[in-house]
């Protein structure tokens, strides 16, 4: 079968499934959703075609729309923004700890067995792992519990230092100074543009000044 292929197909076989558990195919995005009270939760396929097999790498997610609202004025300019967003994502790998997880597909074969792995750790933990990340509490400790180390649910850490001090906000942390205090100097730690950190000021300024903390 042509490489090609096997991106329609993968979608074709865990169709079903997704369906089944109140997510629909996206074509935007190679993406299954399901849409929540607050924004949505997904599940991200990536492929990548090479000379011999094609690699697929399993991204997973949510969207919270209020923490998107808030930082959107003071987004333009912030590597990975978009107005689609998601609030939280993270991929197969990094949450099962396992360096560089991601699919070979030579054959049919390999497309079944990875919608296999794929169905087993959804029921098993996948689901309840999304849902978890429709809560503002959770995602409180998800990105502030320990903000000097590693965040499960982000890969850029200019758009965590923007969305964290948001959600602090939003769950009323306590800690709420020393946390933007916190997530000012990452942003000068790896040199981010002036522009950024510019916008990330303004952005606690705001924050400090309104109801939401």
């Amino acid at each position: 079968m042509n490489k090609g292929q096997w991106l329609p197909q993968s979608f074709q076989i865990l169709e079903d499934f997704f369906s089944q558990n109140g997510y629909h195919f996206l074509q935007i995005g190679n993406q299954f959703r399901k849409e929540t009270k607050g924004g949505w939760q997904n599940v991200i396929l990536g492929f990548g075609h090479y000379e011999d097999c094609t690699y697929v790498e399993v991204s997973f997610g949510s969207r919270l729309n209020i923490v998107e609202q808030l930082i959107a004025p003071y987004s333009h300019g912030l590597r990975g923004y978009q107005a689609e967003s998601n609030t939280t994502i993270t991929n197969l790998a990094k949450f099962q700890k396992e360096a560089h997880l991601r699919f070979e597909i030579r054959d049919e074969a390999d497309l079944f067995r990875m919608a296999a792995h794929l169905r087993d750790f959804f029921r098993k933990e996948g689901f309840a792992f999304l849902d978890s990340l429709s809560n503002i509490g959770e995602l409180d400790k998800l990105f502030n519990q320990d903000p000097t180390g590693a965040c499960l649910v982000s890969f850029n850490h200019q758009l965590r230092s923007f969305r964290a001090l948001a959600i602090a906000s939003l769950n009323q942390n306590p800690n709420w100074e020393e946390l933007a205090e916190y997530y000012r100097g990452l942003l000068d730690k790896y040199s981010s543009p002036r522009v950024v950190i510019d916008r990330f000021n303004d952005f606690s300024r705001y924050l400090a000044t309104t109801a939401l903390n």
